[in-house]
């Protein structure tokens, strides 16, 4: 009774609700800063079909992270939102992983509530038995060393060839009207070099991209300071 007129602190159950909600509605900052990025110009340079098949996905992503906050069924999307997802947990993991990130941290605010709308709109069988190491049965992507421009390239590179790889493997048939997207996908990965024009261009993007993408997250001060000099390394490299 206490509790109902505001005597005692919430309860367990309704701190892991408020906890709930709180990653939701990060995931829908995720989805609509996405949504956002895949309007602008930046980085689609030549790749028409490439953009026009990513801002159908972001748009649908949209509509399934609202429906997500609300605690709503999983709204009908097509098989490469399934992938795109799926393919962007596993580029947290290698992220952090190759930036040493604290993984309890990274993890904690970043990875799991991805794995959460992950699994919400396309159940796998079991979660990862420990962030970092391969598995049979959950995408992966490898972590990268080197140069960070090379670095932040080759993690783009990696995740649009398993974004493709779980799109054929979900919805080939219903996909088959994206074939040029996906072949022009294709092409897009040797594009992504610090030399070329368009690797250029998508590390300008990318630096626009996470900055505004990481800001409500409550990172601690050790892992929002490592991003930080990650990206402002690559804006000064």
């Amino acid at each position: 009774m206490a509790a109902i007129i505001g005597g005692d602190p919430l309860g367990p159950m309704d701190e892991a609700r408020k906890a709930q909600d709180a990653e939701r509605k990060l995931i829908l900052h995720c989805a609509e800063v996405n949504a956002g990025y895949m309007r602008l110009p930046a980085g689609n340079g030549g790749f028409p079909a490439v953009a026009r098949l990513y801002q159908r996905l972001a748009e649908e992503s949209l509509v399934c992270a609202r429906a997500w906050v609300e605690t709503r069924p999983c709204p009908p999307h097509e098989a490469a939102v399934d992938g795109f997802w799926w393919g962007v947990l596993a580029w947290a993991d290698a992220f952090g992983v190759s930036l040493q990130l604290d993984p309890h941290d990274w993890n904690r605010h970043f990875v799991y509530p991805h794995y959460g709308f992950a699994q919400y709109l396309k159940v796998l069988p079991k979660p990862w038995p420990a962030w970092g190491r391969r598995t049979a049965k959950l995408p992966y992507i490898k972590p990268v060393a080197g140069h960070p421009r090379e670095a932040m390239l080759d993690l783009d590179a990696r995740w649009t060839s398993l974004v493709i790889k779980l799109t054929a493997r979900w919805g080939l048939l219903h996909h088959l009207k994206d074939l040029r997207a996906l072949g022009q996908a294709i092409g897009l990965m040797w594009e992504l070099h610090p030399s070329t024009p368009v690797g250029k261009a998508y590390l300008r993007s990318d630096i626009q991209f996470f900055r505004e993408l990481f800001k409500p997250f409550p990172f601690s001060e050790r892992t929002s300071q490592r991003i930080d000099e990650f990206l402002t390394r690559l804006e000064t490299l």
